[in-house]
Protein backbone atom coordinates (compact mmCIF):
# COMPACT_ATOMS: atom_id res chain seq x y z
CA UNK A 1 0.00 0.00 0.00
CA UNK A 2 1.40 3.55 -1.15
CA UNK A 3 1.74 5.99 1.71
CA UNK A 4 -0.42 9.12 2.09
CA UNK A 5 0.77 12.09 3.42
CA UNK A 6 -1.07 15.00 5.05
CA UNK A 7 -0.61 18.29 4.97
CA UNK A 8 2.91 19.29 6.17
CA UNK A 9 3.07 21.35 9.13
CA UNK A 10 4.80 24.49 9.96
CA UNK A 11 7.39 24.80 12.55
CA UNK A 12 6.94 27.62 14.98
CA UNK A 13 9.43 29.87 13.87
CA UNK A 14 7.29 29.48 10.13
CA UNK A 15 3.95 30.27 12.59
CA UNK A 16 5.63 33.47 13.81
CA UNK A 17 7.03 34.54 10.62
CA UNK A 18 3.43 34.20 8.84
CA UNK A 19 2.17 36.51 11.70
CA UNK A 20 0.28 33.83 13.85
CA UNK A 21 -1.16 35.27 17.09
CA UNK A 22 1.05 34.51 20.16
CA UNK A 23 0.21 36.51 23.26
CA UNK A 24 1.69 35.86 27.00
CA UNK A 25 -1.40 35.14 28.30
CA UNK A 26 -2.47 31.97 25.80
CA UNK A 27 0.18 29.30 27.35
CA UNK A 28 0.80 27.51 30.14
CA UNK A 29 3.87 25.14 31.32
CA UNK A 30 1.36 22.38 32.66
CA UNK A 31 -1.38 21.24 30.79
CA UNK A 32 -4.94 20.18 31.90
CA UNK A 33 -5.54 16.73 32.66
CA UNK A 34 -8.67 14.77 30.41
CA UNK A 35 -11.77 15.20 32.54
CA UNK A 36 -13.14 11.57 33.92
CA UNK A 37 -16.70 9.80 34.35
CA UNK A 38 -15.71 7.99 37.62
CA UNK A 39 -15.30 11.15 40.02
CA UNK A 40 -12.14 11.75 38.96
CA UNK A 41 -10.83 15.46 37.28
CA UNK A 42 -13.41 17.37 36.04
CA UNK A 43 -10.89 20.17 33.82
CA UNK A 44 -11.90 19.84 30.24
CA UNK A 45 -9.03 20.29 27.29
CA UNK A 46 -9.63 23.24 25.09
CA UNK A 47 -11.93 22.20 21.88
CA UNK A 48 -10.08 20.25 19.58
CA UNK A 49 -8.36 21.98 16.61
CA UNK A 50 -7.46 19.93 13.56
CA UNK A 51 -6.69 21.98 10.25
CA UNK A 52 -4.42 20.21 8.93
CA UNK A 53 -1.81 20.33 11.15
CA UNK A 54 -2.83 16.87 12.02
CA UNK A 55 -2.80 13.30 11.28
CA UNK A 56 -5.29 10.20 12.00
CA UNK A 57 -4.68 6.79 12.19
CA UNK A 58 -7.19 3.73 12.55
CA UNK A 59 -6.90 0.56 14.24
CA UNK A 60 -8.65 -2.73 14.87
CA UNK A 61 -8.24 -6.48 15.21
CA UNK A 62 -9.73 -9.68 15.26
CA UNK A 63 -11.66 -10.17 12.13
CA UNK A 64 -11.88 -13.59 12.42
CA UNK A 65 -13.90 -14.02 9.01
CA UNK A 66 -12.29 -14.03 5.31
CA UNK A 67 -14.10 -12.63 2.32
CA UNK A 68 -17.48 -10.92 2.56
CA UNK A 69 -19.65 -10.41 5.16
CA UNK A 70 -17.56 -9.46 8.01
CA UNK A 71 -16.85 -6.34 9.66
CA UNK A 72 -14.03 -4.86 8.85
CA UNK A 73 -15.33 -2.42 6.03
CA UNK A 74 -18.63 -1.26 7.69
CA UNK A 75 -16.30 -0.55 10.36
CA UNK A 76 -13.76 1.97 8.41
CA UNK A 77 -16.52 3.57 6.98
CA UNK A 78 -17.66 4.35 10.29
CA UNK A 79 -14.32 5.33 11.53
CA UNK A 80 -13.83 7.61 8.20
CA UNK A 81 -16.97 9.46 9.14
CA UNK A 82 -15.89 9.71 12.70
CA UNK A 83 -12.48 11.24 11.62
CA UNK A 84 -11.25 14.71 11.77
CA UNK A 85 -8.94 13.64 9.00
CA UNK A 86 -8.42 11.36 5.99
CA UNK A 87 -6.71 8.31 7.97
CA UNK A 88 -3.35 8.02 6.72
CA UNK A 89 -2.43 4.59 8.36
CA UNK A 90 -4.69 1.34 9.24
CA UNK A 91 -2.93 -0.69 11.92
CA UNK A 92 -4.31 -4.35 11.76
CA UNK A 93 -3.88 -5.66 15.41
CA UNK A 94 -3.48 -9.67 14.01
CA UNK A 95 -6.65 -12.69 13.83
CA UNK A 96 -7.66 -11.90 10.94
CA UNK A 97 -9.27 -15.75 10.64
CA UNK A 98 -9.97 -18.60 12.68
CA UNK A 99 -11.50 -19.48 15.66
CA UNK A 100 -11.93 -21.69 18.44
CA UNK A 101 -9.86 -24.97 18.66
CA UNK A 102 -7.27 -23.59 17.09
CA UNK A 103 -8.76 -23.20 13.85
CA UNK A 104 -6.74 -21.21 11.68
CA UNK A 105 -7.70 -21.86 7.76
CA UNK A 106 -6.10 -20.22 4.72
CA UNK A 107 -6.09 -16.54 3.91
CA UNK A 108 -4.65 -13.62 1.66
CA UNK A 109 -3.44 -10.53 3.05
CA UNK A 110 -4.85 -8.49 -0.20
CA UNK A 111 -7.97 -9.66 0.87
CA UNK A 112 -7.79 -6.97 3.95
CA UNK A 113 -5.99 -4.23 1.30
CA UNK A 114 -9.74 -4.88 -0.70
CA UNK A 115 -11.77 -3.89 2.47
CA UNK A 116 -9.58 -1.76 3.37
CA UNK A 117 -9.80 0.02 0.59
CA UNK A 118 -13.47 -0.12 -0.12
CA UNK A 119 -13.52 2.23 2.74
CA UNK A 120 -10.99 4.73 2.58
CA UNK A 121 -9.77 6.54 -0.13
CA UNK A 122 -6.49 7.73 -0.63
CA UNK A 123 -4.25 4.48 -0.38
CA UNK A 124 -3.97 4.33 3.52
CA UNK A 125 -0.59 3.03 4.74
CA UNK A 126 -1.91 -0.67 6.22
CA UNK A 127 -0.12 -2.47 8.89
CA UNK A 128 -0.97 -5.76 9.67
CA UNK A 129 0.49 -7.54 13.02
CA UNK A 130 1.02 -11.46 13.31
CA UNK A 131 -1.43 -12.98 15.91
CA UNK A 132 -2.30 -16.18 16.94
CA UNK A 133 -4.36 -17.61 13.83
CA UNK A 134 -2.22 -16.12 11.26
CA UNK A 135 -0.28 -19.13 10.31
CA UNK A 136 -1.72 -19.95 7.10
CA UNK A 137 -1.82 -16.70 5.70
CA UNK A 138 -0.84 -17.59 1.29
CA UNK A 139 1.69 -14.62 1.02
CA UNK A 140 3.96 -16.05 3.86
CA UNK A 141 5.49 -13.62 6.81
CA UNK A 142 6.64 -11.00 4.49
CA UNK A 143 2.73 -10.18 4.90
CA UNK A 144 2.64 -8.87 8.60
CA UNK A 145 4.93 -5.65 10.18
CA UNK A 146 7.51 -5.96 13.44
CA UNK A 147 9.64 -3.49 14.62
CA UNK A 148 10.00 0.21 14.01
CA UNK A 149 7.93 1.82 10.77
CA UNK A 150 8.35 5.80 10.74
CA UNK A 151 5.26 7.29 9.62
CA UNK A 152 4.10 10.85 9.95
CA UNK A 153 5.74 12.86 13.14
CA UNK A 154 5.60 9.52 14.66
CA UNK A 155 6.37 6.05 15.18
CA UNK A 156 4.61 2.35 14.96
CA UNK A 157 6.13 -0.05 16.04
CA UNK A 158 5.07 -4.31 15.79
CA UNK A 159 5.47 -6.70 18.24
CA UNK A 160 4.52 -10.19 17.54
CA UNK A 161 2.15 -13.19 18.58
CA UNK A 162 5.45 -15.13 20.16
CA UNK A 163 7.20 -12.17 21.72
CA UNK A 164 4.28 -11.76 24.31
CA UNK A 165 3.25 -15.55 24.62
CA UNK A 166 6.61 -16.86 25.41
CA UNK A 167 8.90 -15.13 28.05
CA UNK A 168 12.46 -16.11 27.19
CA UNK A 169 14.17 -17.42 24.41
CA UNK A 170 14.70 -21.01 25.62
CA UNK A 171 10.95 -21.57 26.26
CA UNK A 172 10.79 -20.61 22.60
CA UNK A 173 13.44 -22.58 21.58
CA UNK A 174 11.74 -25.72 23.38
CA UNK A 175 8.78 -25.18 21.85
CA UNK A 176 10.58 -24.72 18.62
CA UNK A 177 12.21 -28.26 18.88
CA UNK A 178 9.15 -29.96 19.23
CA UNK A 179 7.51 -28.26 16.66
CA UNK A 180 4.02 -28.36 15.50
CA UNK A 181 1.59 -31.09 13.76
CA UNK A 182 0.24 -27.77 11.25
CA UNK A 183 3.55 -28.31 9.84
CA UNK A 184 2.16 -30.53 7.53
CA UNK A 185 -1.25 -28.64 6.48
CA UNK A 186 0.42 -25.36 6.51
CA UNK A 187 0.32 -24.15 2.67
CA UNK A 188 4.16 -22.56 1.45
CA UNK A 189 4.35 -19.37 0.33
CA UNK A 190 4.69 -18.60 -2.87
CA UNK A 191 8.07 -18.16 -4.75
CA UNK A 192 8.20 -14.63 -5.47
CA UNK A 193 7.36 -13.64 -1.73
CA UNK A 194 4.73 -11.40 -2.26
CA UNK A 195 2.88 -9.48 0.03
CA UNK A 196 2.79 -6.08 1.84
CA UNK A 197 6.91 -5.63 2.08
CA UNK A 198 7.34 -3.65 5.62
CA UNK A 199 8.31 0.24 4.87
CA UNK A 200 12.10 0.74 4.95
CA UNK A 201 13.23 0.13 8.39
CA UNK A 202 10.25 -2.79 9.29
CA UNK A 203 11.26 -5.94 9.68
CA UNK A 204 15.30 -5.36 10.07
CA UNK A 205 17.08 -5.22 13.28
CA UNK A 206 18.67 -2.01 14.44
CA UNK A 207 22.65 -1.79 14.87
CA UNK A 208 23.59 -3.59 17.70
CA UNK A 209 20.15 -5.16 18.29
CA UNK A 210 19.19 -8.49 19.88
CA UNK A 211 18.96 -11.18 17.12
CA UNK A 212 17.11 -14.77 17.89
CA UNK A 213 18.99 -17.66 17.81
CA UNK A 214 19.46 -20.14 15.45
CA UNK A 215 16.88 -23.04 14.97
CA UNK A 216 13.14 -23.60 14.32
CA UNK A 217 10.97 -24.86 11.71
CA UNK A 218 7.44 -24.21 9.86
CA UNK A 219 4.33 -25.07 11.46
CA UNK A 220 1.85 -23.48 13.34
CA UNK A 221 0.25 -20.77 16.06
CA UNK A 222 0.10 -22.39 19.68
CA UNK A 223 1.10 -20.54 22.39
CA UNK A 224 3.71 -21.58 25.40
CA UNK A 225 2.79 -23.81 28.10
CA UNK A 226 4.90 -27.06 26.83
CA UNK A 227 3.24 -27.51 23.53
CA UNK A 228 5.50 -27.13 20.66
CA UNK A 229 5.55 -24.18 18.31
CA UNK A 230 6.41 -22.95 14.68
CA UNK A 231 4.28 -19.96 14.36
CA UNK A 232 5.72 -17.88 11.03
CA UNK A 233 7.26 -15.41 13.47
CA UNK A 234 9.54 -18.17 14.96
CA UNK A 235 12.67 -16.00 13.19
CA UNK A 236 11.58 -12.73 13.60
CA UNK A 237 14.75 -10.56 13.28
CA UNK A 238 13.58 -8.24 16.28
CA UNK A 239 13.32 -11.21 18.82
CA UNK A 240 11.90 -14.93 19.18
CA UNK A 241 10.46 -14.29 22.87
CA UNK A 242 9.72 -10.69 25.08
CA UNK A 243 13.30 -11.37 26.45
CA UNK A 244 14.97 -10.79 22.86
CA UNK A 245 12.18 -8.86 21.74
CA UNK A 246 11.77 -5.85 24.29
CA UNK A 247 15.41 -5.77 24.60
CA UNK A 248 15.40 -5.30 20.48
CA UNK A 249 12.89 -2.32 21.18
CA UNK A 250 14.66 -0.93 24.06
CA UNK A 251 17.89 -1.01 21.69
CA UNK A 252 16.26 0.38 19.07
CA UNK A 253 14.58 3.68 21.45
CA UNK A 254 18.54 4.45 22.62
CA UNK A 255 19.23 5.31 18.87
CA UNK A 256 16.28 8.19 18.55
CA UNK A 257 17.09 12.16 18.39
CA UNK A 258 13.31 12.91 18.33
CA UNK A 259 10.78 12.51 21.25
CA UNK A 260 8.01 12.01 18.69
CA UNK A 261 5.09 9.49 19.64
CA UNK A 262 5.52 5.58 19.70
CA UNK A 263 2.80 3.63 19.18
CA UNK A 264 3.82 -0.15 20.01
CA UNK A 265 1.16 -2.86 18.37
CA UNK A 266 0.49 -6.39 20.31
CA UNK A 267 -1.89 -8.91 19.32
CA UNK A 268 -1.50 -10.20 22.82
CA UNK A 269 -1.82 -7.64 26.31
CA UNK A 270 0.10 -6.99 28.93
CA UNK A 271 -2.48 -7.23 31.78
CA UNK A 272 -3.76 -11.01 33.49
CA UNK A 273 -6.67 -12.64 32.16
CA UNK A 274 -5.84 -15.74 29.65
CA UNK A 275 -2.93 -17.02 31.19
CA UNK A 276 -1.04 -17.05 27.46
CA UNK A 277 1.12 -13.51 28.03
CA UNK A 278 3.80 -14.49 29.98
CA UNK A 279 5.88 -12.04 28.45
CA UNK A 280 3.65 -8.98 30.10
CA UNK A 281 5.81 -7.96 32.50
CA UNK A 282 8.79 -7.94 30.66
CA UNK A 283 7.49 -5.76 28.00
CA UNK A 284 5.95 -3.72 30.43
CA UNK A 285 9.43 -2.53 31.58
CA UNK A 286 10.51 -1.93 28.71
CA UNK A 287 7.39 0.30 27.86
CA UNK A 288 7.86 2.21 31.05
CA UNK A 289 11.60 2.78 30.54
CA UNK A 290 10.46 4.15 26.72
CA UNK A 291 7.89 6.41 28.17
CA UNK A 292 10.51 7.88 29.90
CA UNK A 293 11.64 9.93 27.03
CA UNK A 294 8.68 9.81 24.47
CA UNK A 295 4.67 9.34 24.21
CA UNK A 296 3.85 5.47 23.95
CA UNK A 297 0.88 3.99 23.19
CA UNK A 298 0.27 0.41 23.69
CA UNK A 299 -2.36 -1.26 21.51
CA UNK A 300 -3.64 -4.68 22.57
CA UNK A 301 -6.21 -7.11 21.44
CA UNK A 302 -7.02 -11.09 21.21
CA UNK A 303 -9.07 -11.58 24.41
CA UNK A 304 -12.83 -10.98 22.94
CA UNK A 305 -13.70 -14.77 23.66
CA UNK A 306 -13.49 -13.43 27.55
CA UNK A 307 -16.35 -11.56 27.10
CA UNK A 308 -18.11 -13.36 24.52
CA UNK A 309 -18.41 -16.39 26.84
CA UNK A 310 -19.15 -14.74 30.30
CA UNK A 311 -21.28 -16.13 32.01
CA UNK A 312 -24.08 -14.65 33.98
CA UNK A 313 -23.03 -12.16 36.97
CA UNK A 314 -19.62 -12.58 35.91
CA UNK A 315 -17.49 -9.32 35.14
CA UNK A 316 -15.39 -8.63 31.83
CA UNK A 317 -12.28 -8.00 33.37
CA UNK A 318 -10.60 -6.16 30.23
CA UNK A 319 -13.30 -3.57 30.65
CA UNK A 320 -11.02 -2.70 33.39
CA UNK A 321 -8.39 -2.11 30.44
CA UNK A 322 -9.79 -0.26 27.77
CA UNK A 323 -8.00 2.66 28.18
CA UNK A 324 -5.65 3.39 30.39
CA UNK A 325 -3.66 6.37 31.47
CA UNK A 326 0.12 7.46 33.01
CA UNK A 327 -0.97 6.77 36.75
CA UNK A 328 -3.61 4.10 36.33
CA UNK A 329 -2.69 0.71 37.43
CA UNK A 330 -2.65 -2.61 35.80
CA UNK A 331 -2.25 -5.80 36.58
CA UNK A 332 0.27 -7.78 34.96
CA UNK A 333 1.00 -11.24 33.71
CA UNK A 334 4.54 -12.44 34.49
CA UNK A 335 6.69 -15.57 33.61
CA UNK A 336 5.30 -19.02 33.89
CA UNK A 337 5.32 -19.65 38.31
CA UNK A 338 5.01 -16.09 38.92
CA UNK A 339 2.28 -14.09 40.66
CA UNK A 340 0.73 -11.40 39.01
CA UNK A 341 2.28 -8.02 39.48
CA UNK A 342 0.57 -4.73 39.87
CA UNK A 343 2.04 -1.20 38.80
CA UNK A 344 1.41 1.95 37.53
CA UNK A 345 1.82 2.84 34.23
CA UNK A 346 3.89 5.87 32.25
CA UNK A 347 1.92 5.53 29.10
CA UNK A 348 -1.34 4.95 27.10
CA UNK A 349 -2.76 1.32 27.23
CA UNK A 350 -5.60 0.96 24.74
CA UNK A 351 -7.81 -1.84 23.44
CA UNK A 352 -7.63 -1.40 19.31
CA UNK A 353 -11.11 -2.40 19.26
CA UNK A 354 -12.03 -5.60 18.23
CA UNK A 355 -13.85 -5.84 14.58
CA UNK A 356 -15.67 -9.09 14.88
CA UNK A 357 -17.41 -7.33 17.97
CA UNK A 358 -17.90 -4.42 16.14
CA UNK A 359 -15.61 -1.70 17.17
CA UNK A 360 -13.08 0.36 15.62
CA UNK A 361 -10.54 3.14 17.25
CA UNK A 362 -9.21 6.68 15.63
CA UNK A 363 -5.92 8.13 17.00
CA UNK A 364 -5.60 11.42 15.97
CA UNK A 365 -1.82 13.56 16.90
CA UNK A 366 -1.94 16.79 16.81
CA UNK A 367 0.20 20.17 16.39
CA UNK A 368 -1.98 22.35 18.90
CA UNK A 369 0.24 25.38 19.27
CA UNK A 370 2.11 25.12 15.64
CA UNK A 371 5.50 24.66 17.11
CA UNK A 372 6.23 21.34 14.44
CA UNK A 373 6.09 18.70 16.58
CA UNK A 374 2.52 17.27 17.92
CA UNK A 375 1.72 17.90 21.44
CA UNK A 376 -2.09 16.71 21.74
CA UNK A 377 -3.63 13.20 21.27
CA UNK A 378 -7.27 12.32 20.82
CA UNK A 379 -8.91 8.69 20.90
CA UNK A 380 -12.26 7.72 19.93
CA UNK A 381 -13.58 4.32 19.43
CA UNK A 382 -16.89 3.53 17.49
CA UNK A 383 -19.21 0.96 17.53
CA UNK A 384 -20.93 -0.80 14.51
CA UNK A 385 -24.28 -0.57 16.32
CA UNK A 386 -25.49 3.18 15.99
CA UNK A 387 -28.34 2.82 18.24
CA UNK A 388 -25.72 2.29 21.44
CA UNK A 389 -22.83 4.53 20.94
CA UNK A 390 -19.62 3.88 23.13
CA UNK A 391 -19.68 6.76 25.60
CA UNK A 392 -17.01 5.86 27.94
CA UNK A 393 -14.21 2.98 27.65
CA UNK A 394 -15.19 0.21 29.00
CA UNK A 395 -15.23 0.56 32.71
CA UNK A 396 -12.33 2.74 33.23
CA UNK A 397 -13.82 5.92 34.03
CA UNK A 398 -12.40 7.48 30.39
CA UNK A 399 -14.75 9.43 28.69
CA UNK A 400 -14.87 8.36 24.61
CA UNK A 401 -13.64 10.29 22.76
CA UNK A 402 -10.37 11.21 25.04
CA UNK A 403 -7.97 13.80 24.68
CA UNK A 404 -5.15 14.01 26.28
CA UNK A 405 -1.46 16.25 25.90
CA UNK A 406 1.62 14.89 24.68
CA UNK A 407 4.48 15.35 27.02
CA UNK A 408 7.63 14.23 25.39
CA UNK A 409 7.09 15.47 21.63
CA UNK A 410 8.84 18.68 21.78
CA UNK A 411 11.48 18.54 24.68
CA UNK A 412 11.38 19.47 27.64
CA UNK A 413 10.41 22.84 27.27
CA UNK A 414 6.65 22.37 25.91
CA UNK A 415 4.58 25.02 25.83
CA UNK A 416 0.16 24.28 25.71
CA UNK A 417 -2.12 26.07 24.16
CA UNK A 418 -5.02 26.91 26.45
CA UNK A 419 -6.99 28.74 23.45
CA UNK A 420 -10.79 28.80 23.23
CA UNK A 421 -11.53 29.83 20.27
Amino acid sequence: MMKHTPPSRLTLAAALAAGALLCAGCFQADPPPSSRTDGGSTDVLPAPDFEGFSTSLVTASDRHQSSAGNNLTPLLEIALAGSPNLPAVVILDGDYVGGGGGSNPEFSVFELYDEVDAAIPGTPEVLATYGSHDVNCTEGYEAFFSGPVRLDGYYAYGITFAQMTFATDEEMSEALAKGDSQDEDRPKPPSDGGGNKPPEGGNKPPEGGSKPPEGGSGGGGKPSGGRGYNGLDKDDPYGISAESGAASFLDWVDTLTDRDPIVVVSHVPLHVNRGDNPGGLTWFNALHTAALSHDVIFLWAHNHTMEEHLKEGEKAVDRDYYLLAPGDSITLQGPKGTDPVREEVNFTYLNAGYIKLGFVTVITFTDYDRSGAYDRMHIERFSLDADHPETAFGDTGWPNPYDAWLRFSAGPHRVYSTRND
